[in-house]
């Protein structure tokens, strides 16, 4: 640039000076890219990299401290179990307490029983899984739309009980909106072939949509085998050692009474608007299990009831409990939105459950429980 201020009698000296003089000329065009070099990396680390951030909203609930773990679309697919248990169980702070393939339920923060809420489209559980840890619950994550587990002391928000966290089963059969397509429909088959146990199931989901009426059927069946295992299902020598007895219906490489069966149907109709929706379902579930021997324990058990038999001085017959449950849940929703500041939309849930547990050593019926709940 200072060129551009000499007289044009010292331009010509100047150039020629450089035409004589090869080494000067050099040195005089490596500072200038030197000098440009430098000024083009300044104006590099002056400019401002955009960066794009993504975020939630924090809530209400966030600041009180509530902690969220979300299972939705392709991940809940791929880490969908036989039981609730199971598949939330390789999620952070939660532990499945698992009774074999039948029975599986969440353990948060070392918790479980009547201090974790379970509960399905805002209803409770309302079976035995509360009672004892080889009570099956009756809530599925076969055709749950999503799985929100939920810890914190805002957890209490969902039940004065509930200090170990809430986990809660969305499965979406009464719609809030529309999807605009006629008809969508959703068929698996799943064959599971796991180190200790093989399961099966079928899941079919078929929805309609007709004008602003949505029409819902959905269903699965599941059966799972006795679990394999590579030794013996109960350590006779450790048992005699301990308790003076042993047990004759001891197995190698199968623990007896593990298998598992379970089928759900349910049906779903909603009418939807523009700033409402108002709809019901029905939905029945059917599961029988076994409990592996040995395992089955509850406070009827002592004193004066045990599954154990004793024949002879120090032989044992660990009778074979199954347990056959079964749950009908008839729900009701209404939603309102609400053009209002302090009030967004306002919600109505009417619930009925009718849940029925029969437990069976053999083949007589020991134990009844019966629940009945409706608000």
């Amino acid at each position: 640039m200072s060129l551009m201020f000499m007289p044009s009698d010292k331009v010509k000296r100047f150039f020629s000076l450089l035409s004589r003089s090869p080494r000067l000329s050099e040195g005089v065009f490596f500072a200038i890219f030197i000098g440009t070099f430098f000024s083009s990396m300044a104006i590099a680390e002056n400019a401002m990299e955009e960066v794009t951030i993504n975020a939630h909203q924090q809530t209400e609930q966030t600041a009180l401290g509530l902690s969220t773990i979300e299972l939705t679309d392709d991940e809940l697919l791929s880490k969908q179990g036989g039981t609730l248990g199971d598949t939330l169980a390789n999620e952070l702070g939660v532990h499945n307490a698992s009774y074999g393939p039948g029975v599986g339920l969440p353990v948060l923060r070392g918790l479980s029983g009547v201090r974790v809420r379970l509960s399905e489209d805002g209803i409770g559980a309302w079976d035995a899984s509360a009672i004892s840890p080889d009570h099956a619950t009756a809530i599925e994550p076969a055709l749950a739309k999503s799985i929100r587990v939920l810890k914190g002391p805002a957890t209490v928000l969902h039940g004065n009980n509930a200090v170990g966290g809430t986990v809660e089963v969305i499965n979406g059969r009464i719609a809030e909106s529309l999807d605009n397509q006629l008809l969508s429909s959703v068929f698996e088959l799943r064959k599971e072939l796991h180190n200790d146990h093989r399961r099966d199931t079928a899941i079919a989901k078929l929805k309609t949509e007709m004008g602003k009426w949505v029409f819902q059927v959905d269903g699965f069946t599941r059966s799972a085998e006795d679990m394999s295992i590579p030794a013996l299902a109960i350590e006779e020598q450790a048992i005699e050692k301990v308790f003076g007895i042993s047990n004759s219906d001891n197995t190698f490489g199968t623990v007896l009474n593990t298998d598992s069966d379970t089928d759900s149907g349910s049906l779903a109709l909603s009418y939807v608007d523009d700033d409402f929706f108002i709809g019901g379902s029905s939905t029945i579930i059917n599961s029988e299990y076994g409990i592996p021997p040995g395992a089955h324990t509850e406070p009827a058990d002592s004193p004066g009831h045990s599954h154990s038999h004793p024949v002879g001085d120090n032989i044992v017959i660990q009778s074979r409990v199954r347990i056959d449950l079964e749950q009908e849940r008839h729900l009701f929703k209404f939603g309102h939105k609400i053009s209002n500041p302090s009030l967004k939309d306002f919600r109505l849930t009417i619930g009925n459950i009718k849940y029925q547990h029969l437990e069976f050593e053999q083949d007589p019926v020991t134990k009844k429980f019966i629940n009945g709940t409706r608000f």
